[in-house]
């Protein structure tokens, strides 16, 4: 039988070439020319970029040009035939049908690697973010600054600090682990105190315990950007209050993002240039702010939909357990702390036992809530109460009356809101109907010598008091309709 001596098409040459391979366990192909290599190298198509694992156990991006090197390092060719695709083409094409991702980047509680998250998302993790290994010791002095800021007679607030802790160091390393799909939700902490009493020192060393990274999501709860890749990598989420706003729109943005983040272990994921993806971090949100009045406006409202999920810590003022007058003490103070890290989470971990009365079956531990802190914010909260004594005084002498019959609030004859002058029978019996702008103009005009300036300082105030006076006092004051897209608020009398 003579054999052909015509030259071998590409297809023959290909086959040739894997079948060699093939014998030799070195690269397996399917007829096609179609990349099997069994197990598939570790290169993950993101729907944008490559990733491949280095040899120390991370993800790393590389451009499809180092790709297409990398798999000339394995023995592919770059050739290709007339109809048939090269090898480099065929093998690109079939890891991104079998390694391809929906998401790709770091995520706080999860180790580097494939995940998988609701909704049957694929996930690659390129590198993990790992608390402090726990390991039996002292730390006598990290010990001395928490229960120096948390402690005294006549409160203990300790035992609510740890068991916060314990649960978020407890469901991040199931999470960690892969023992837990879910991670436990937790509290917001508010750290309060004095300027420069050690609370900003308390939330650097949480953060170092929990790995080192942290984001800041003010911004994002604000809605000033809706980029918030950042947010998912870090255990630590912080808010100072020298970023924050004190507008009261903000503060209820802020009370609603909290509301969410607390209850809800999903968090919608928007990376630039990228499809967003809804994911589940294991996270906490950490609020430091100096105790003045000021600063306590940043805090969101106090509402009962809220107050469970906001635990706030009076700081107070601490002495260092060591000198730190000069940068080097100061160096010498804080790795102290750091290598103190690994037995404080050992404590935690193996030794503190959340007390019967304190435990929670929806957050590990019950919200606490320190009586001074609650009763500065609850000082700053009495302008419903203030507003509500101008509406009755309103009522008495009736001076809501004309502005029911006009349309420009701001033309209110004196002789109806003239401070103390009586109208009609004395006494209002209908409630008053009106817009946010009416009862601004109103309220300014009537009481401008009682600090209605500061009441309506910003923009939408006005609106926002309405929505406080509806929450606290819902038998007088709710929205009526919406007409024009303007809200038209009710106020009632005040009972007889």
């Amino acid at each position: 039988m003579k054999t052909s001596n015509k030259p071998k098409t590409y297809a023959q040459r290909l086959a040739s070439r894997l079948q060699q391979q093939l014998l030799h366990h070195d690269i397996d192909f399917t007829p096609t020319g179609v990349f099997k290599k069994s197990p598939l190298p570790d290169f993950y198509w993101d729907g944008k970029n490559w990733w491949f694992k280095a040899e120390d156990k991370q993800f790393y991006m590389m451009p499809a040009q180092s790709l297409e090197a990398r798999l000339v390092d394995m023995g592919l060719s770059r050739g290709r035939g007339d109809r048939s695709p090269g090898e480099i083409e065929a093998a690109t094409s079939f890891l991104q049908d079998r390694h391809s991702v929906n998401y790709a980047g770091p995520l706080a509680g999860y180790a580097t690697g494939l995940h998988v998250q609701p909704g049957e998302l694929s996930i690659l993790v390129p590198n993990e973010t790992r608390p402090v290994t726990a390991a039996p010791g002292e730390w006598t002095n990290l010990r001395r600054v928490i229960e120096g800021l948390l402690k005294n007679d006549d409160h203990d607030q300790t035992p609510y600090f740890y068991g916060w802790l314990k649960v978020f160091l407890t469901t991040y390393w199931a999470t960690f682990n892969g023992t837990s799909k879910q991670p436990m939700p937790g509290q917001t902490i508010v750290l309060c105190g004095k300027r420069d009493c050690g609370k900003t020192l308390l939330k650097t060393v949480l953060i170092e315990l929990f790995g080192g990274r942290v984001a800041a999501p003010y911004e994002h709860m604000l809605g000033q950007t809706v980029f918030n890749a950042d947010l998912v990598e870090a255990p630590i989420l912080e808010i100072d209050d020298e970023a924050a706003s004190k507008d009261p729109r903000d503060r209820l943005k802020l009370a609603a993002e909290i509301k969410q983040f607390v209850a809800n272990p999903r968090m919608r994921v928007h990376a630039k240039y990228m499809k967003p993806v809804t994911l589940t971090p294991c996270s906490r949100l950490i609020i430091c702010v100096n105790d003045e009045p000021g600063n306590l406006m940043v805090l969101p409202m106090l509402e009962p939909s809220i107050e469970d999920k906001l635990t706030l810590f009076k700081a107070r003022s601490v002495e260092m357990p060591m000198p730190t007058h000069t940068t080097e003490l100061r160096t010498a103070f804080w790795n102290q702390l750091m290598s103190e890290l690994p037995a404080f989470a050992h404590f935690l971990l193996n030794e503190f036992e959340i007390p019967e009365a304190l435990r929670s079956g929806r957050f590990g531990v019950k919200h606490f809530h320190h009586p001074e802190i609650l009763a500065a914010i609850g000082e700053l909260e009495t302008t419903e109460a203030r507003v509500m004594e101008m509406i009755d005084e309103m009522f008495k002498y009736d001076s809501f009356y004309e502005l029911e019959r006009r349309t420009d609030p701001l033309s209110v004859p004196p002789r109806y809101v003239a401070e103390g002058e009586p109208f009609g029978d004395g006494t209002r019996k209908k409630p008053w109907i009106g817009t946010a702008a009416m009862f601004q103009a109103i309220i300014s005009s009537r009481f401008k010598n009682r600090g209605t300036d500061l009441i309506f300082r910003y923009e939408n105030s006005a609106g926002m008091l309405l929505r406080k006076l509806a929450m606290s006092y819902p038998e007088r004051v709710k929205a009526n309709s919406t007409v024009k897209g303007q809200t038209r608020w009710q106020i009632l009398p005040p009972p007889e």
